[in-house]
């Protein structure tokens, strides 16, 4: 297993949008994600997609990838977080620049349908990925549950003792979000 170096205060973090394009459609909740970023002293390069829409995806497949693959060359870019999974984020998976990303890793963090591309370049790289927020649907929300939330990314992206014990929250929220409406 290859960890990829600790992210610290003052790196910069890169967003692609692998599928959904909810950047296109919600550019409050977007700008209040990169803020919260910013606020815990993290630079924000996004990608060039994160306010396109092709349909139901944020670009063509190649479109995506090099999205992905032009973080992945980023020498500023420490870490590369989603915009926000979505169905067709596995579809980038053969054009990943996975020797690339192997000489120089990078921290790599999303969840749903993400998984499949953070499982891709953990299988391909032996590079730890890692499940964890995708910017706007994470990041995008308001007290509490950003603090937990932010907390638990200091703790695992900063560097941690093992075993991590992650401590649940003790509340939760059921109500559904209509993110295009911020």
């Amino acid at each position: 297993m290859i960890y990829p170096p600790n992210l610290r205060p003052g790196d910069t973090i890169g967003v692609f949008s692998p599928s959904y394009p909810l950047g296109s459609k919600a550019p409050e909740v977007t700008q209040l994600a990169i803020s919260h970023l910013e606020a815990n002293g993290y630079k924000v390069k996004l990608g060039k997609l994160i306010d396109k829409a092709d349909g139901y995806r944020s670009g063509s497949i190649l479109d995506r990838a090099n999205e992905f693959n032009s973080l992945i060359a980023d020498d500023s870019v420490q870490c590369i977080m989603a915009a926000v999974g979505g169905m067709v984020s596995n579809s980038i998976l053969p054009y990943i620049h996975y020797a690339q990303l192997q000489k120089a890793p990078k921290t790599i963090i999303g969840h749903s349908d993400v998984t499949a591309i953070l499982l891709g370049i953990y299988q391909m790289t032996g590079i730890v990925t890692y499940y964890g927020p995708n910017l706007i649907t994470t990041l995008g929300q308001y007290p509490p549950f950003l603090e937990s939330t932010n907390q638990c990314l200091k703790d695992i992206l900063g560097g941690y003792s093992v075993p991590y014990a992650y401590a649940m929250p003790s509340f939760f929220s059921d109500e559904l979000t209509n993110w295009e409406e911020g």
